[in-house]
């Protein structure tokens, strides 16, 4: 699932601001966007199988057991955490791919999505340019693939970096070791410093907490100096945020890309972070960890060995450095010109591109009905892995969504077993399995498919629902949560009828909005339901193993799905599609602005920017004048490039902020005045 950014992984926001607020927390990847923030050091890295417990097996029914092999085959060591850019993620395609087609199913998609043969190839992407996404069918048969591909952002690769401390008359103090001494964020821009440095605290401007490190800062005394930060917020005695709720490790402030953007917009050269004395053992974040490169100005993680010695040269010692975080954390700490010093560097930087796929199977309808499609899918894709000191971290994932690919395998198995026994209705609507690629970067996979239907390998007159299926791993008390309640008119009356007797505990939201997959399929227009066991403090770390996953509760949700299918593709039960239901400038609890809009990530285009797919009624932003299809260029100083890029710049503001918005419009630049939303 994707949230807010979180050092262990890239972006992924749904790209509807609107809902995916009540997720959003600074820390971990909630949605993983670049630059959130996690509470410590990465747990000690593994590079073993995990491996099941006998006893657990034996528990077991026979539908949660080979529920439960899925589920460690896709967190086997060999698929890498399945990240985006590596093998192991086509490693897990291919796997995929066999189930379906053991299972006797048909391909989804038509022949030119058939992908290339070859491990996925990176690839420096050409600014403005769009990698053609429709290679040749390798085969040349005509034959229908099990494959959709498409091309994504894959990261940035660092080309050159250098950091160096040079005393008062411009002797070198030490020259810095990359990847030992510092690292480069990898949402960094690229660029040329040679400068003093102001150290800013936390580098928060946080109104409701009343906190703001700049706030004695004069109007250009940034300007061209480095800003110097500490990672995190706030913090007691204990090293807990004094801001963050209950469930949260940190809270929106602590994100490292609303600290980029406040001091771009102070005119700073490059922004360097380094860990607060009492996390000074953190190990440095990686360009893997740290999302995909959007800021205009450098961006580097500095070990706080090489800190004290930024200190050192302007007369002060380690524990200056903890004076320093005690007056942060009291919110009474100015910023401070470290005299004396001048830090000289470079970051040449640049992203890379990569191929990787959706894979779908179909089983047939029948009938008058045959022409109507019911979409099944989730995601198989997570965070890979990272790599430091030789040591090879994996990201297993196994709630996270190789427990949501599985229950699609599954359901595929169990609709196929029903055809063969000729126990499905006639008519009967067709079904299309899915599991998308890409979803932890920002949906790209569902949003693909969601705008380019044209590659489904079916005469279809529409989709008539989607079921998204993404952490549905970790059942606890029967508690689960369903998504997109009031995207349909029946899917209440439904679901109760369906539980009836069951005991089941739901917490049910009404948007078709949210973190996950379905979010692209009600962005067209299609009734959704997003079945999830909710958060827990394994997402999005190395320890969400597969020996975790609740193979029978998994094996119970999975019925109740079955059963929702069944009575999708009856002909019986016809869901109708209901707008969303905004509030003016309003969105979920989370503290940040609200702009009320949805990213159309289909759409390719030479023009740089975040087209945008929808306009929510009553919102932000079409109060400020905007329309579908604007393509948003920049907003105040942070440059837009994408739908990434949009969320990194408005992670930076607060409710209630006036931004100057720059959007194209039937290809002319128009200035658009909008005041974000607030909170709950």
């Amino acid at each position: 699932m994707i949230l807010h950014n979180r050092p262990h992984r890239v972006i992924k926001i749904v790209w509807l601001f609107a809902l995916a607020a009540a997720w959003l927390a600074a820390g971990l990847p909630l949605f993983a966007a670049p630059g959130a923030e996690t509470a410590g050091p990465p747990a000690a890295p593994t590079t073993s199988a995990p491996a099941t417990s006998p006893s657990a097996a034996s528990a077991l029914t026979p539908e949660a057991a080979e529920y439960q092999k899925l589920v460690f085959a896709l967190c086997d060591d060999s698929m890498e955490g399945r990240g985006v850019g590596t093998a192991g993620l086509e490693k897990a395609r291919d796997f995929i791919a066999g189930q379906f087609k053991a299972i006797g199913l048909s391909p989804a998609f038509a022949p030119a999505s058939q992908p290339a043969t070859q491990p996925v190839a990176q690839q420096a992407a050409q600014p403005g340019k769009q990698p053609d996404t429709r290679p040749a069918d390798p085969r040349g048969s005509g034959q229908l693939s099990y494959f959709e591909p498409f091309t994504v952002r894959a990261g940035v690769k660092i080309e050159e970096a250098r950091l160096e401390l040079l005393d008062k008359d411009g002797k070198s103090i030490c020259q810095g070791q990359f990847n030992k001494d510092f690292t480069v964020l990898g949402f960094s821009g690229s660029g040329r410093f040679e400068t003093s440095a102001v150290f800013a605290g936390y580098g928060i401007v946080d109104n409701q907490h009343k906190y703001n490190n700049y706030a004695d800062l004069k109007e250009g005394d940034l300007k061209g100096k480095i800003a110097l930060i500490f990672r995190y917020e706030p913090q007691d005695d204990k090293g807990k945020s004094l801001w963050a709720g209950a469930r949260n490790e940190w809270s929106d402030s602590a994100g490292l890309m609303a600290k980029m953007t406040q001091a771009a917009s102070r005119g700073a050269a490059a922004m360097i972070v380094v860990s607060p004395p009492s996390r000074k053992a953190d190990q440095l974040l990686t360009s893997r960890q740290t999302g995909f490169g959007t800021a205009a100005i450098p961006a580097i993680h500095i070990s706080f060995k090489l800190f004290t010695k930024m200190l050192q040269a302007c007369g002060m010692d380690e524990d200056k450095a903890a004076e320093l975080q005690t007056r942060a954390d009291d919110g009474k700490l100015p910023p401070l010109a470290l005299a004396g010093l001048t830090l000289s560097g470079l970051v040449k930087a640049s992203q890379t591109t990569a191929r990787i796929s959706n894979v779908g199977c179909v089983l047939p309808g029948q009938g008058d009905l045959a022409k109507e499609v019911v979409v099944v899918g989730g995601h198989y894709d997570h965070l890979g892995f990272t790599e430091q000191a030789g040591k090879k971290t994996i990201f297993y994932g196994a709630d996270d969504n190789a427990s949501g690919a599985s229950g699609v395998i599954m359901l595929a198995r169990r609709f196929a077993a029903l055809l063969k026994e000729n126990k499905l209705p006639d008519p009967r609507r067709t079904i299309v399995f899915v599991t998308f690629g890409g979803e932890e970067i920002g949906l790209t996979g569902s949003s693909y498919m969601a705008g380019h239907l044209k590659d489904l390998g079916l005469e279809f007159d529409r989709i008539s629902a989607m079921i998204n299926m993404d952490m549905i791993g970790r059942l606890r008390d029967n508690r689960l949560y369903l998504w997109g309640m009031d995207s349909g008119d029946l899917w209440r009356s439904m679901i109760d009828e369906l539980a009836k007797g069951k005991n089941w505990k739901f917490s049910m939201t009404g948007s078709g909005f949210g973190p996950s997959d379905h979010a692209s399929f009600y962005q067209i227009k299609v009734p959704v339901l997003f079945f999830c066991t909710g958060m827990h403090l394994d997402y999005h770390r190395p320890t969400d193993r597969p020996e975790k996953i609740n193979a029978n509760g998994a094996a119970k949700i999975l019925e109740l799905v079955e059963a929702a299918v069944c009575r999708l593709i009856d002909g019986k039960t016809q869901i109708a599609y209901q707008a969303p239901k905004g509030r003016p400038g309003t969105a979920p609890a989370g503290g940040r602005g609200y702009l009320g809009v949805v990213p159309d990530t289909s759409v390719e285009s030479d023009q740089r920017g975040c087209p945008i797919g929808q306009v929510l009624p009553s919102g932000p932003a079409e109060t400020g004048g905007m329309k579908a299809g604007d393509i948003i260029t920049k907003i105040d100083q942070a440059e837009v490039e994408d739908a990434t890029s949009l969320l990194d710049a408005l992670s930076g503001c607060k409710p209630g902020q006036k931004v100057k918005i720059i959007v194209v419009r039937a290809g002319k630049k128009v200035e658009l005045d909008v005041t974000l939303g607030g909170g709950n």
